[in-house]
């Protein structure tokens, strides 16, 4: 299986917003404007990319990434007070054809990068029951520094981690 990554482009929306309301839990276009309202806001504004990954020109999983500060009154995952200011990770959707192959890793490590050039460490936050999602994260040195951590997820109200990486 042969796939490749880059930046997504605004010619990539249609495309990614199909993608997104095949795989994801919101219901169908829930948040579609506020996706892509944030895609172009953060594309516009260099605070955070869109990566994209493709099989044969398909897009078959993304990664993205955003700054938050919360003097901005835009919260992040619901939430506005009690975070860190600085690039958050955003959520990473593969298709199933591609799960267990590193896509979701790749995606990670291409954001982390990104954010390595304009600032010095990176957070993510996780829910507290995805395992292999904390493990991978930890491997690639996050470390959790918040527990119990409610936020709001596709899932309603969820409990989760708060994990931070020195770049």
């Amino acid at each position: 299986m042969e796939i490749s990554y880059r930046l997504a482009t605004i010619a990539d929306w249609e495309s990614l917003s199909i993608f997104r309301n095949k795989y994801s839990l919101a219901p169908e276009n829930a948040d579609r404007k506020h996706f892509q309202q944030d895609f172009v806001e953060n594309e516009n504004r260099n605070r955070g990319p869109l990566f994209v990954a493709l099989d044969t020109r398909k897009i078959v999983g993304y990664g993205r990434c955003g700054y938050f500060d919360p003097m901005e009154k835009q919260p992040i995952y619901g939430l506005l007070e009690g975070l860190p200011q600085g690039f958050y990770l955003k959520g990473v959707l593969t298709d199933e054809s591609v799960r267990g192959y590193g896509v979701g890793k790749h995606l990670t490590l291409l954001r982390n990068d990104w954010v390595k050039e304009h600032a010095d460490r990176i957070y993510c936050i996780l829910q507290n029951t995805n395992i292999p999602s904390l493990k991978m994260h930890e491997a690639l040195g996050y470390r959790v520094i918040q527990s119990n951590l409610q936020y709001q997820s596709v899932q309603g109200d969820t409990s989760g981690l708060l994990l931070k990486m020195q770049l």
